[in-house]
């Protein structure tokens, strides 16, 4: 009897260790429920608020044809694929450049036969009136040359078919004349000569007839 009272004295000693154990595990398990809530509370507050920050943050805009801006940072230059180059064949008299006064904006489609630039051709107009002056002063002094020049040739048409021909007449009957009067005093003087051989003209008379 004693060992049978002994016996069942033990599992009564313990039950009370048992229903501590029990009570902590109890209290364990709420406490971790309790921390699993209030974590999961935070995660959901800690969500929906940032969820809310990025939304106020997101930048929007409303997407439209327009120029593209590329930015370049690193050191270089930028060229085009294919480039035409256009250049102005007018010679200018100006050491500081043709000013420009219109051109096509920036990025138009342009055709062949289409506008592209405006120069300043003020300096050539006026250079170009300079010129026609000295060109329409060429052109009267050309035809006051060819007029000199028709007068000249009728002059000379005139003086060789009319003045000239009537000169030349008269100087050739003068010199006809001329020689005819010599003609006659030689044969004069050696008749006088032929009379003072004779005695018949003195030498004083001779030298008159000379």
């Amino acid at each position: 009897m004693a060992q049978q009272s002994a016996l069942h004295r033990k599992p009564i000693g313990r039950r009370p260790t048992a229903d501590r154990a029990g009570g902590l595990a109890s209290l364990a398990a709420a406490a971790l429920v309790t921390v699993a809530l209030a974590a999961g509370g935070g995660l959901w507050w800690w969500t929906q608020r940032g969820d809310t920050t990025r939304g106020s943050n997101i930048l929007r805009h409303t997407v439209q044809r327009d120029d593209f801006e590329l930015t370049v940072t690193e050191r270089g230059e930028v060229e085009a694929f294919d480039v035409t180059e256009i250049r102005s064949l007018v010679k200018s008299n100006n050491t500081t450049g043709t000013a420009i006064l219109r051109i096509v904006p920036e990025g138009t489609v342009v055709k062949t036969g289409d506008f592209l630039v405006e120069l300043d051709s003020s300096a050539l107009m006026a250079q170009r009136t300079s010129q026609k002056i000295l060109v329409n002063a060429a052109k009267a002094a050309e035809v006051e040359a060819h007029n000199n020049y028709d007068v000249a040739v009728i002059a000379k048409r005139e003086y060789l078919e009319g003045t000239y021909l009537q000169e030349r007449q008269t100087i050739e009957s003068e010199v006809f004349v001329a020689e005819e009067n010599l003609n006659r005093a030689e044969e004069y003087f050696k008749y006088s000569q032929k009379l003072a051989s004779k005695g018949y003209v003195n030498e004083n008379q001779l030298n008159d007839r000379a």
